[in-house]
């Protein structure tokens, strides 16, 4: 929009529509901006900390692709099955004991 020279009542009136079609336009986008920020923030501050490129190389893929990996996830419930055998035989131990010293005692 180019600066309108004021002349006349008519210019003045013709330049004041002029700047309140130019303040709706720019209401307009701030808020469709400020609805995209707000919908995106949380991505958006997480990639401004994180380049993009890590996520394809480096120590963030590397990481991601390892806790994808089916050995890890066979060898974490690998471990979960032995600590829970463990704990049970643990279990069955001390049971037995209080059995036995309840036993004993009649």
């Amino acid at each position: 929009m180019a600066e309108t020279k004021i002349h006349d009542v008519q210019s003045l009136e013709r330049a004041i529509a002029e700047l309140e079609l130019k303040r709706k336009l720019l209401e307009q986008k701030l808020d469709s901006n400020g609805e995209h920020l707000q919908k995106n923030f949380v991505s958006m501050a997480f990639k401004s900390v994180i380049p993009t490129n890590s996520f394809e190389t480096g120590p963030i893929a590397a990481a991601g692709n390892f806790l994808k990996s089916d050995k890890l996830k066979d060898g974490f419930t690998r471990l979960l099955n032995s600590v829970s055998d463990l704990a049970s035989e643990g279990m069955e131990t001390i049971v037995n004991k209080f059995k036995g010293k309840k036993d004993n005692h009649f």
